[in-house]
Formats: C-alpha cells, sequence, structure tokens
C-alpha cells in the first residue's frame, strides 16, 4: 500500500493518496468534535473524533465512516472501529483490486475485531461507462452537483429511527448491520461533476441551498484553473491546482457545518427532520465533520471536457 500524508492544521486534517490518474481528484477536510479533538489514534485520521475515511484516486475508489458514537457509554471509543473498517476498505482497493463498493465493504467487515459499529459509505466511479456506484449504511451520505448549481442526486440515510442509523459491528457479532443490508445506489456522472461525501455532522447542518452556495464560491477558481490548459501550464500544475482547490472547497463545507452546529439558535436539518418524529429541537448538532469533495474529470479528453463545461 503506497504511503500517503496527513496534513493538520486549524483544526483540519487532510489525508490523501499521493498518486492520481487524471480520471477524478479529491480533496477532503475533517474537523472533530471539540470533545473529542485531542484524541490520538494509530490509523488515519490520526487526530480525534470518531470519524473515518480513505481516497484512492487512482482507483477511482473513495469510502468514508461514523464510529456510532453511543458505545462511549461502555467505554469504548468507535473512532477505533471506523478507522479499522476504512483501513481494511482501502487494503481492498490497494492490494486485492476490489472496485465494488458492497464487495469492499463485506471484505473490509469481515477482517474487523475491534469493539464498536460504524456507519460506511463506499463509492467507485467506473470511467468507461461514466458510472457511480455507492454502497451506503447508515447516515453518513453523498451528493452529486453538476454546473455549480444543479443538484442531481442525494442519498437517503438508512435508520431504524431518528438519529439511530444501520451500523455495522465487528464481524461475528449478533448485533448490527449486515453489509448486505447496504442501499446500492447507481447513477451517470459527467465529466465536471462533483461528489460530495460527508458524514451526517455535514449533512444535520447543511441544507442542499448551502451546499449549492458553497460550490458556486469555488466557479470562477475552477474556471481559471482549467482554462490554464489553452495556456502554457502543464497537465501536472493543473491537477495540483485542482487538488488545492478541492481541499479548499471540502473545509469551507467542514468549516460552514461546525459553525451552524455550534449555532444553539439555528433551525438546522437536524431540528427539521427531528421534529417530524416529535422531537422538539433547536440548534445545529454538534458533531464530528468529515467531508471528501470529488471531481470526476472523465474517461477520455478530461482537460477539454472540464474546460468546456466550465463555459457553461
Amino acid at each position: 500500500m503506497q504511503a500517503g500524508r496527513a496534513v493538520a492544521g486549524l483544526a483540519q486534517e487532510i489525508y490523501v493518496r499521493e498518486e492520481n490518474t487524471g480520471n477524478m481528484i479529491s480533496g477532503s477536510a475533517f474537523i472533530p468534535h471539540p470533545d473529542k479533538a485531542n484524541r490520538i489514534y494509530d490509523l488515519e485520521p490520526k487526530l480525534g473524533g470518531e470519524d473515518s475515511y480513505f481516497i484512492n484516486d487512482s482507483k477511482q475508489v473513495v469510502g468514508i465512516a461514523d464510529g456510532v458514537g453511543g458505545w462511549a457509554s461502555r467505554g469504548v471509543d468507535p473512532g477505533i472501529y471506523s478507522r479499522e473498517l476504512m483501513n481494511f476498505a482501502n487494503i481492498a482497493v490497494d492490494q486485492e483490486k476490489l472496485v465494488d463498493p458492497l464487495q469492499i465493504l463485506i471484505k473490509a467487515h469481515s477482517q474487523t475485531t475491534s469493539l464498536g459499529s460504524s456507519t460506511a459509505l463506499v463509492i467507485h466511479v467506473d470511467i468507461d461507462k461514466n458510472e457511480l456506484t455507492a454502497a451506503n449504511i447508515g447516515d453518513s451520505g453523498f451528493k452529486v452537483i453538476r454546473n455549480f448549481g444543479n443538484l442531481i442526486l442525494s442519498s437517503k440515510p438508512q435508520q431504524f429511527e431518528f438519529n439511530f442509523p444501520y451500523q455495522l459491528e465487528r464481524h461475528g457479532s449478533r448485533s448490527g448491520n449486515n453489509p448486505t443490508e447496504a442501499d446500492i445506489i447507481k447513477a451517470n456522472v459527467k465529466t465536471g461533476d462533483f461528489i460530495i461525501c460527508g458524514t451526517d455532522g455535514v449533512f444535520d447542518n447543511l441544507f442542499d441551498k448551502d451546499l449549492i452556495g458553497i460550490s458556486r464560491s469555488f466557479q470562477s477558481q475552477f474556471v481559471n484553473i482549467v482554462n490554464r490548459r489553452e495556456g502554457n501550464s502543464s497537465d501536472n500544475d493543473i491537477m495540483k491546482k485542482l487538488k488545492e482547490m478541492l481541499n479548499k472547497f471540502a473545509f469551507e463545507i467542514a468549516k460552514a457545518a461546525s459553525r451552524n452546529g455550534n449555532d444553539p439558535r439555528y433551525i438546522s436539518p437536524f431540528t427539521v427532520e427531528g421534529r417530524k418524529y416529535g422531537y422538539n429541537y433547536v440548534g445545529g448538532k454538534l458533531d464530528d465533520i468529515s467531508v471528501i469533495v470529488t471531481l470526476y474529470l472523465g474517461n477520455g479528453s478530461n482537460s477539454t471536457d472540464v474546460t468546456n463545461r466550465s463555459k457553461l
């Protein structure tokens, strides 16, 4: 498994893989719950919080997981399990060459031994078919935004009841869900689409309109980067700039979610959903926040396609 790198700063931790084949490129951001920020883990992300994720752009696969906090009352840190699950998922992609999201979850889950449970989402983009496939257990999720303003796809949470998500528990446990219970989602994607993956700390605190607004704030920067293709900039330089932009994009989402999560008067998506179930809750939901923003670059004339789309 090739090495990645971890960069911490401004309450942000980014863990990315170094290699990229040019078909998709991802950025990420992580802001832990303030009460969990000082924890240290052996597996990525090494700094606090109970979320975990991996990015493998070269295989067109990403994954994200959210350790279920209720385990803390039993003296168990669920951040250990979520990291173990995503680490095994990344190994399944990297070493065993699995790309089907359900098979990745099944393989990863079968190797887990730590106490705890976690939601889990794995996404693969088939560049030959321009097709996204996702396997999702619980209330982490993803959205696809096209042309910076069109939300074309949203996953739906799997819950037993409000704020009680489906979850994977260590292999052999009599409780927890089976990976085969995951929602399997397939959709066509186009060059220039953004795939935003997040734990519930994102989607409990940001409405779709908020995500679209953040997306639009990066449109001019995106156009400036891809238009360098018509000048003298190398493809490597363009990819580097896109990576920087996507990390900033993800961090802006994480910051907005964190800000709303800390606002006791904010009428959040969590508030709105809770009222449907009879809960009179007001305010954001303070939580760990993990975001992956992936830009799909297509399967052929990537730069030309993206440049043309940026002019729409």
